[in-house]
């Protein structure tokens, strides 16, 4: 076990190159910026040689300077506790034997001595914040790293830096009669190497003595030969700036970077190393891992939840036949959205170049993806009202292609025009004046089918109003009740909706209304105390609609709408559907009793949006 733990780090050091050993020679300025300077470990500082400069903040120089003189100070080690991904927030805690290690350490370090020359007072900061990591986090610091913290740098030519420190975890001691042994553990001790500012990790690194090394290719890229002076007591650096006149000027395009969930599942699993980063950057993601541990898996992984939903099913269900892993597999096939049998059709088209079936299969993925609220998210990962239906989709896009007219705007919001077209009217219908004068307007003027010669088999005259024979209402109202009811409501939205009368005035007109609320009994709120009071409430108004013989229409109505209701819209979206009553009868529920008094006391929701408990239609 030992010499394949062995054979494995000696791979490792093989394929990453012998890193450079260096120490810190010298505070100074390069570029017009504070930077420590590291040299060689073995260059001496007489004979010159080369130097990197490590950029440093202003804040720094002076926590970092009494590190190099090692005097005692009064420095504050706060702005390394409060700097936000600086390696205080970093250090792994858990490895930590007390109840809240991180905020003990927080606490012994707001305890050192402001006073220099007190007994509490620490060497540095960078000592104060070192102590504090070997006795609350019980970590050792190994060595210090410089390493290249960009991919997408690395490939245009450019050097951006980065610290790791190397952790080590301590032994927990134990005196037993009277001597200090290392207490018994089963696990072994654990490692870990944690990003870290490269001015914080110099200044613990020095803090506790140990190494410091470079990368082989960050140090052949940024070192400079320089000359060694000592000038009061302190190593002082001169260096030039490197020569570029001999380099070309030249500007090169960026190149056009598709976003991640405007890839397909081809193009996402062609995409390399550096292409998935560019993706990720183009995508919003600020944080990318670094160079060597930024593998080709660990950039899917961050790319999976960005990618549309079902690219990313199908990458995933390709990724689980690779790896041969068929039970996941066969999980992922049984959950294909609509999007995404859409979208392996559409490439079922395209390859058998039939074009005019791939034509309506994107006309109808680009109405899916229009409806969607987020295109990247999974069906059922928010709540579905936020999506548009179908339809609405679909008549944007085709006003989009001017296809259809634009929403007329009116005092600041968006207001849907109506086309004219032609309505019908069945039987004998009564007109109700300006009122049907005004709709025709709207609506355009109506169409007289007449009399049908299937008048007979049907059981006389249609109703004048309905436009229902009525044979037809009689076979609809037939065993209609509240269960009857539910059941059509679930079969056209697929939940059981809460249901309700709403009286209505235009220009002096009460009309009563069946309303379909977007209520259910599963989510609150629900104005119905448990479902057996939501089908009593349906059983009402089951028997109403039967007392009126408008059964069939509304069933008629509910199987051709293509409203649905919604929550969380303001107003509140439901269904209305026509009953067109006699006005006797609309007034009696105004000014009755028994259901008429109910109904009217049924607001379509209260103030803050929750419907009102204890209403509903009941018989007298």
């Amino acid at each position: 076990r030992m010499r394949a733990v062995l054979a494995l780090v000696l791979i490792s050091s093989a394929c990453l190159g012998a890193r450079v050993a260096v120490r810190p020679v010298s505070i100074g300025s390069y570029g017009g910026l504070p930077c420590v300077f590291l040299a060689e470990k073995e260059s001496s500082t007489e004979a010159g040689g080369k130097v990197f400069p490590v950029p440093i903040p202003d804040s720094s120089v002076a926590l970092l300077q009494s590190v190099f003189d090692g005097k005692r100070t009064a420095a504050s080690s706060a702005r390394l506790v409060n700097r936000d991904g600086g390696v205080y927030d970093t250090l792994p805690w858990e490895w930590g034997r007390g109840a809240r290690p991180k905020a003990e350490a927080f606490g012994q370090l707001a305890s050192v001595k402001p006073d220099a020359g007190s007994e509490g007072a620490c060497s540095s900061a960078f000592h104060a914040l070192l102590q504090s990591i070997e006795e609350c986090c019980c970590a050792n610091v190994q060595c210090g790293f410089i390493e290249s913290a960009s991919l997408l740098a690395e490939e245009s030519g450019q050097l951006v830096i980065g610290a790791t420190l190397s952790l080590r975890e301590s032994q927990e001691l134990i005196t037993l009669y009277g001597e200090t042994i290392p207490a018994p553990r089963d696990a072994p001790l654990r490692s870990a190497e944690v990003e870290a500012f490269p001015d914080e990790m110099i200044g613990l690194a020095m803090a506790a003595g140990c190494g410091i090394e470079v990368e082989p290719q960050v140090w052949a890229a940024g070192a400079l030969e320089a000359r060694f002076v000592f000038q009061d007591g302190r190593v002082k650096v001169s260096v030039e700036a490197p020569d570029r006149s001999d380099e070309s000027s030249r500007t090169e395009e960026e190149p056009e970077v598709k976003k991640l969930w405007e890839l397909d599942a081809g193009e996402f699993r062609g995409l390399g190393r550096v292409d998935l980063a560019r993706s990720l950057m183009a995508s919003g993601v600020d944080a990318l891992p670094r160079p060597r541990e930024a593998t080709v898996s660990r950039l899917r992984d961050l790319a999976y939840p960005l990618l549309d939903e079902a690219v990313r099913k199908m990458a995933l269900l390709s990724d689980a036949v690779d790896r041969e892993d068929y039970a996941a597999a066969q999980l992922l096939a049984a959950g294909k959205s609509r999007r995404q049998i859409v979208m392996e059709e559409l490439g079922e088209a395209v390859a058998a170049e039939d074009y005019d079936r791939a034509e309506e299969l994107r006309a109808r993925l680009q109405v899916l993806s229009d409806a969607k609220m987020d295109v990247t998210q999974d069906d059922g990962a928010y709540d579905p009202y936020l999506d548009q239906d179908d339809w609405y989709a679909e008549m944007l896009r085709r006003q989009a292609r001017g296809s259809a007219p634009p929403p007329k705007a009116r005092g600041g919001r968006l207001a849907r025009s109506f086309t004219r077209v032609p309505r019908l009217r069945r039987g004998g219908r009564t007109r109700m004046g300006w009122l049907d004068d005004f709709a025709d307007m709207v609506l355009g003027e109506p169409v007289d089918l007449g009399k049908s010669a299937a008048q007979g088999a049907r059981g006389g005259e249609p109703d004048p109003v309905t436009g229902v024979y009525p044979e037809e209402e009689r076979a609809s109202a037939k065993d209609f009740d509240g269960y009857a009811l539910k059941d059509i409501i679930e079969l056209k939205w697929g939940k059981a909706y809460d249901i309700d009368f709403k009286i209505t005035e235009y220009l002096g007109k009460a009309s009563l209304y069946l309303n379909v609320f977007p209520w259910t009994p599963d989510r609150e709120p629900f104005r119905h105390a448990d479902e057996d009071a939501y089908l009593e409430h349906l059983q009402g108004v089951a028997e109403l609609l039967v007392k009126w013989e408008r059964v069939a229409m509304v069933k008629q109505q509910i199987s051709d709408t293509t409203k649905r209701p919604r929550r969380g819209t303001i107003p509140l979206k439901t269904v209305p559907i026509r009953l067109d009553l006699p006005d006797d009868l609309v007034r009696s529920f105004r000014g009755g009793s028994g259901a008429a008094e109910d109904v009217d006391a049924v607001p379509e929701s209260e103030p803050d949006g929750v419907p009102a408990r204890g209403g509903g239609a009941r018989t007298n």
